[in-house]
């Protein structure tokens, strides 16, 4: 034997004695790891799903069966519909009428400020158009153009008008979206436009905004931010209005504004199933519960969950038998699934009673567990039993996941199930 192999042999050895052997396992059965870091799932049209991570926006198919065993699935392939040019990353974008992908890049002149064009992607014919002319009726046009502050999946546009000091919510008008022109109509209901006049001792400014979407219904939350004063902006220092919003074909209207202001950061949102309550869910764990039956969105009660969250985290919400649940995610990679469990409220006017929650790593939760959810997807939810998403990751790649209602609180494969990463199914 030669003595480069008989020291192989010893420095193999050597591992072998000094570990336990689950990490020489872990690593030889460990699933390769999808370099892509999802940001948005903005719908499925037949199949195919689209989405925008950090390398700009695509369309998947969903996986096919080439095999008996789970490796022989393949992906129907992967198309970059919006690829980006000069380093300039796409910042926001929507999937709207089921036909057009409709986007900002960010650019040196430009960055996340004054716009006069939008870029759209008309699936249909396959065509990129990356400079169309943008406009927004009802709101003073300047003379370099909108002040964008965010467009979102559901198509809502936030335009601050510069000339007046003032934030608009705005939508695409209908038949009005095409490859020469995209016409975005701003809300006239004077609940609904934002006065953010700023005061030598008050400063406001848009917050963020929140979007909520299941197969029958469409929110959003638009926060109104108050600085208090001259530091970062941090959960003590965060005051803000709140604005909930309800689309109907594309169209939103207002659900209710709060009455006062929201002293934390909110994470995400969702409004229960009978549209008299709204829980937002803080990024310090705290989750406020806020009475609908009027404009007026008057808080009732808050817990705390004792778990911290990320802007923007999984807050995905079942009724069922009474009760209510949400589902969520820590900010934290390895952390569970949550879930948060209430007596059913359809009057929305009573505390957060009998508060409960589950943690789990089982069923559908199994894939979820050890990688942060950036984004989520309905696909399709059975009225008595079970509802079917689309979950996209940080790290570790989209799967699809099956949540039983029935047992959505036990962590045991009765909860449902997942596919494995990056072959999801879009048709469950």
């Amino acid at each position: 034997m030669k003595l480069r192999h008989i020291l192989y042999a010893v420095l193999l050895a050597v591992l072998l004695a000094s570990c336990d052997g689950s990490v020489l396992v872990e690593v030889v059965t460990a699933e390769d790891t999808p370099d892509k870091n999802y940001q948005k799932i903005l719908g499925v049209v037949s199949g195919t799903v689209y989405y925008q991570n950090n390398k700009g926006l695509f369309s998947n198919s969903s996986s096919s069966e080439q095999g008996s065993d789970i490796y022989s699935k393949v992906l129907q392939g992967e198309n970059t519909l919006v690829a980006n040019s000069n380093g300039a990353l796409v910042q926001y974008s929507c999937l709207y009428d089921s036909q057009y992908l409709l986007y900002f890049q960010s650019d040196r002149n430009s960055n996340d400020g004054y716009r006069s064009t939008i870029g759209l992607y008309d699936l249909n014919s396959g065509t990129n158009y990356p400079s169309v002319p943008l406009s927004v009726t009802g709101v003073t046009a300047t003379s370099d153009g909108y002040w964008i502050k965010g467009l979102h999946e559901d198509g809502g546009l936030v335009v601050f008008d510069d000339a007046n000091d003032k934030v608009y919510l705005c939508y695409p008008a209908p038949a009005m979206v095409n490859s020469s022109a995209v016409t975005f109509t701003a809300l006239t209901d004077s609940n609904s436009v934002l006065d953010v006049a700023n005061t030598s001792s008050m400063q406001y400014d848009v917050g963020a905004y929140y979007f909520q979407r299941t197969q029958a219904k469409t929110y959003s939350m638009m926060t109104r931010v108050h600085k208090v004063n001259n530091d970062e902006e941090d959960d003590d220092d965060y005051d803000a209005d709140l604005y909930f919003f309800k689309w109907n074909s594309g169209v939103p209207s207002l659900l209710a504004k709060s009455s006062g202001t929201h002293p934390y950061r909110p994470a995400n949102f969702v409004i229960n199933s009978s549209e008299k309550a709204a829980y937002v869910l803080c990024t310090n764990g705290r989750l406020y519960k806020y009475s609908l039956v009027s404009e007026t969105a008057t808080e009732i009660d808050y817990k705390s969950s004792g778990y911290s969250y990320g802007t923007g985290c999984m807050m995905y919400y079942i009724s069922s038998g009474g009760k209510e649940y949400i589902v969520t995610k820590p900010n934290y990679k390895s952390r569970a699934i949550i879930v948060l469990e209430f007596t059913e409220d359809t009057a929305g006017a009573t505390e957060i009673a009998d508060f409960d929650d589950s943690s789990l790593r089982k069923g559908f939760a199994y894939r979820l567990d050890s990688d942060l959810i950036n984004c989520f997807y309905e696909l399709r939810t059975d009225v008595s039993s079970k509802s079917n998403l689309l979950a996209g990751t940080n790290e570790s790649g989209m799967v699809s996941i099956t949540i039983n209602w029935d047992n959505v609180t036990n962590n045991s494969s009765s909860n449902g199930s997942t596919s494995a990463s990056e072959q999801y199914d879009t048709t469950l």
